[in-house]
């Protein structure tokens, strides 16, 4: 299926504007989360190498993924290598050499009940001007040390005049409505892929659309409430879309702010937390009442950030670092975790910790 550019409409109810820092009331928060330590705990950094020389390449920008199953951390450069490290230790286990990898995340099984499977998107371009894009759900083979694929959605295909086509992030969304349907978004430069597949067969049911007015750079998540949230870094804004039963799309929120600056990187967890990274500082929103209950300041980047999480407690983002001018950058992962006043977590959980 070829995918056609349209314009969608939305109905756009109204901007919110966030502080830097507002705290929302906690009793709002399900009873499971009451006492969330992103909320009222401190929190703490570190640092570590990833041993990785940044080199410009055609996609500028880099991907971590995290398999909850393997308990590995994904570093992508898109295109080029999948860098694979143990989750625990930041020890290098392998580096596959890809050329049609071009981003992983982790969403729900499209097979099981996991709520935290690893997925990739494959690139391929045709000398006619023809792009397909391919997600599958992945497994490490420990034995081959490389990836299985164990489901594949129907590709996309997009006709497309360049080489190259810019992913900053996609999402899926399981069983829609209560139907054995599911959705694919997808952030790309010429706007946001929205299509429909068959839960069981990953057929699409339909033509996928381009909404071309969603053409901004950054992440989209799927929200603990449902919906899609995607970061627009030019605009400094963060779009809220909501689906109906019959699948059709509304904008709901679109929140502004003073710390809501180049927003890139975003993730969500299952107590309505929204989490917006931008170069220089990572918001926290608790989304039920559009509030921001926390601002951590993350080491700078000239590159969008973008953040992954590895529990309930313990975040990831890199960075470019150099020593000097005549020195080559490489890259550094930063840990941000949290803790409850009087209690610490184990120090395996803290890379690069001192």
């Amino acid at each position: 299926m070829v995918a056609s550019l349209c314009w969608i409409f939305f109905f756009v109810p109204f901007i919110l504007l966030v502080d830097s820092v507002q705290l929302g009331n906690p009793a709002a928060i399900p009873q499971i989360c009451s006492k969330s330590m992103l909320s009222f705990g401190k929190y703490e950094t570190s640092q570590i190498s990833s041993n990785i020389t940044y080199v410009p390449r055609i996609y500028t920008q880099n991907f971590l993924a995290y398999s909850s199953i393997d308990d590995l951390l994904l570093f992508i450069e898109p295109k080029h290598q999948i860098h694979i490290y143990d989750a625990q230790t930041v020890q290098l286990i392998v580096n596959i050499s890809t050329t049609d990898v071009i981003i992983a995340t982790s969403c729900t099984s499209l097979i099981s009940e996991s709520p935290h499977e690893l997925y990739f998107i494959y690139a391929n371009h045709s000398l006619t001007n023809i792009i397909t894009l391919r997600v599958c759900q992945v497994r490490f083979n420990i034995y081959r040390l490389d990836f299985d694929q164990n489901y594949c959605i129907e590709p996309i295909i997009l006709q497309y005049d360049q080489p190259n086509l810019r992913i900053y992030g996609f999402t899926i969304k399981r069983d829609h409505a209560g139907t054995t349907k599911s959705l694919l978004f997808v952030s790309t430069q010429i706007g946001l892929i929205y299509t429909i597949f068959d839960t069981k067969t990953g057929v699409l049911q339909d033509t996928p659309l381009v909404l071309n007015e969603t053409s901004n750079e950054g992440s989209v998540v799927l929200s603990s409430s449902g919906s899609i949230y995607f970061a627009s870094k030019q605009e400094h804004l963060i779009y809220e879309l909501r689906v109906t039963n019959d699948f059709h799309l509304t904008y709901g929120n679109v929140t502004k702010g003073k710390a809501i600056k180049s927003p890139y990187g975003l993730i969500t967890d299952e107590c309505h937390h929204l989490y917006i990274a931008t170069r220089s500082t990572i918001l926290i929103m608790y989304t039920q009442e559009s509030v921001t209950i926390r601002s951590v300041f993350s080491k700078a980047s000239d590159l969008p950030i973008t953040l992954e999480r590895l529990n309930a407690t313990t975040y990831v983002y890199a960075t470019i670092n150099q020593k000097s001018k005549k020195s080559q950058p490489y890259w550094m992962f930063n840990f941000l975790y949290f803790t409850e006043p009087e209690k610490h977590l184990p120090p395996t959980r803290h890379p690069g910790r001192k």
